[in-house]
C-alpha cells in the first residue's frame, strides 16, 4: 500500500493495526455494521491475520482499507497483484463495492467470537445467501433482525449467560 493510502486511515490506532497486519501479525477487531449479516453480527469479535496477495481466495472474508476506513467484506473477485480489480461485497448489500488495488487487502478473518462461541468464518449456505439477499432489499427487516439480536444479547447479559460487550472505539472495524 502506498504511504498516502496508509496516511488516509484517519486514526493512529488504525495505522498501527494496518502496520501490524503488513508485518504478518494477527489483530482482533469488533464488528460494528450490518453489511455482513448473517455471517458477521454487530458486536462480534473478529480475529484477522495477515494475508498475502497470492493466498487470498474468493469467498473469504477480508479486511480492506476503503476511503480511510477499515472494511470487512467478502472477497468476490481477485485481480492481478498490481491491478485495481479486487472486488469485495457485503453479504447483506445489494451490490459489490468499487474495485480496490491488491495492496488495499490487509488480512482475512480467521475466526469470529460471538458471546462465548468461537466460529470459523462461514461460507454462506443457500439459506444464508437467501437471507442476506432479503436483508439487502429490506431496511425494515434488517432493523427488525438487529433489534431482536440486540434484545437477545441484553437478555443474555442480564442472565449471565454471555460475556458483556465492550464499548466500541475508533480502532474497531466499521462495516
Amino acid at each position: 500500500m502506498r504511504q498516502s493510502d496508509s496516511a488516509a486511515l484517519n486514526h493512529p490506532q488504525l495505522d498501527l493495526a494496518a502496520a501490524l497486519l503488513r508485518a504478518g501479525s494477527t489483530i482482533s477487531l469488533r464488528a460494528l455494521g450490518s453489511s455482513m449479516l448473517p455471517a458477521i453480527w454487530p458486536g462480534d469479535l473478529l480475529t484477522i491475520t495477515s494475508v498475502s496477495v497470492g493466498a487470498a481466495r474468493p469467498g473469504e472474508i477480508v479486511l480492506s482499507v476503503r476511503n480511510g476506513r477499515f472494511c470487512i467484506h467478502r472477497l468476490v473477485q481477485i485481480g492481478s497483484a498490481s491491478g485495481a480489480d479486487w472486488i469485495t461485497s457485503g453479504d447483506a448489500l445489494p451490490g459489490p463495492d468499487p474495485a480496490v488495488p491488491a495492496a488495499a487487502i490487509l488480512g482475512r478473518v480467521v475466526s469470529i467470537t460471538r458471546g462465548r462461541r468461537v466460529l470459523a468464518p462461514p461460507r454462506l449456505s443457500a439459506f444464508g445467501r437467501l437471507f442476506a439477499w432479503i436483508l439487502s432489499r429490506s431496511d425494515l427487516l434488517c432493523k427488525l433482525v438487529l433489534r431482536i439480536h440486540f434484545r437477545q444479547q441484553r437478555l443474555c447479559l442480564q442472565h449471565g449467560t454471555s460475556r458483556g460487550q465492550r464499548q466500541f472505539s475508533p480502532s474497531q472495524v466499521a462495516q
